[in-house]
């Protein structure tokens, strides 16, 4: 009986850890294990598909995050809880990409680059 009260904590989740997206003003960074990847908002592509409902799902529209190697971010189908915040992000990106229009930033630092240890 005790096995099955602590089974849970050493079930692994398949596939490795998940990667995390922490969404700031100037970008975002992507979180994997011990490396962390920033991007900044003009480097990120958003593309909207509106999809009509059907008696399983609602009407919406999936928003993916992609970036210019053609990476895929993240991905939102508009079915997602309030919490998960895809219109914060959504809305994120609108106001820097608007931002950066009227004040380019500078070139990227090597740090923009590539992937950095944790």
């Amino acid at each position: 009986m005790a096995g099955l009260a602590l089974w849970p904590r050493f079930e692994r989740r398949s596939g490795g850890r998940l990667e995390r997206l922490y969404c700031f003003e100037d970008g975002l960074v992507i979180g994997s294990g011990h490396t962390m990847r920033p991007i900044r908002w003009s480097d990120v592509t958003v593309t909207s598909e509106a999809y009509s409902g059907n008696e399983y799902r609602k009407p919406g529209t999936i928003r993916t995050l992609t970036t210019p190697d053609g990476a895929v971010v993240a991905r939102f189908t508009g079915q997602e809880p309030e919490r998960v915040g895809g219109d914060q992000v959504m809305l994120l990106h609108q106001a820097a990409t608007e931002r950066e229009a009227v004040h380019p930033s500078p070139d990227p630092t090597p740090s923009d680059a590539r992937p950095t240890e944790a």
